[in-house]
Parts: C-alpha cells; structure tokens; sequence
C-alpha cells in the first residue's frame, strides 16, 4: 500500500516538474514573439537563447531543489546579474555586429558551468548554510 503511494507521489511530482519546463519554454518563446513584435533587433534572440542554454540545466538537474524557496532566490539573484551582463553586452558591444546563436553557444555552455557552480554558492551566503546541489 505504501508503495502504491509513493509511486503516486512520484509520478505527480514528475508531471509537475515537466509541466514548469514547458511553461518555461512557453516563456522563452512568448519573449522572443514579443521582441519580434516590438521591433527589437534579431540579436536579442541570442540573448534568449543564451539565457535558456545558461540557466536551462542548472533548473533541469537541481529539480530537488524547487521547492525550496532559497533556491528560487539565489535562481533570481544570478539571473539578475546575467540579465545586466547581457544587457550591457548586447547592448553597447555588440552594436554593430551582432553574435549569431551559433556564435554565442560556446559562452553559453561556459556560463551554464557557472550558473552551476554559483546557484549553491549564492544560497549559501543567503542562509549561511551549505545545501547539498547534485549535478543531473
């Protein structure tokens, strides 16, 4: 009987983990539909996507973590910082040439290891204590 219910349990938890990946790719794509309608320029789109491939595995492999609210926190704290160092590279750098999605998959990849690493670090200095991450 007890078994019964945990894989209940499981099978739940696991339709409501997919179900926020695929809110949040509505999301990356409901900001790329408006940046197209607003008139932005295409080199926005790499910006979306840059964020996606950065914070994309960092969210997938630490699903333990989502229910914690420290976790969410530290999410938004680095996605704060990543979202002005694209603004200001997106913004004043890359003017006149503009990084194709190709292009900017390498930096994306290095700082999707550093989301890794900083998510725990950032938590940690939130609630002054060490939280145990798994990497997938």
């Amino acid at each position: 009987m007890h078994e019964q219910l945990r894989k209940r349990l499981k099978r739940r938890a696991v339709v409501g983990e997919n179900l926020g990946a695929v809110l949040g790719a509505l999301v990356a794509l409901a900001l790329v539909i408006l940046a197209d309608r607003r008139g932005l320029p295409h080199k926005w789109h790499t910006a979306i996507y840059g964020t996606i491939v950065s914070f994309g595995p960092a969210l997938m492999g630490n699903r333990r973590q989502w229910r914690r609210w420290t976790f969410w926190l530290s999410v938004l704290t680095c996605l704060a910082v990543h979202t002005l160092a694209m603004w200001c590279l997106f913004q004043y750098i890359f003017v006149t040439i503009a990084p194709g999605i190709l292009f900017w998959l390498p930096v994306a990849c290095i700082e999707a290891f550093a989301v890794l690493l900083a998510l725990p670090t950032v938590e940690k200095l939130l609630t002054g204590e060490k939280q145990p991450y798994t990497l997938f």
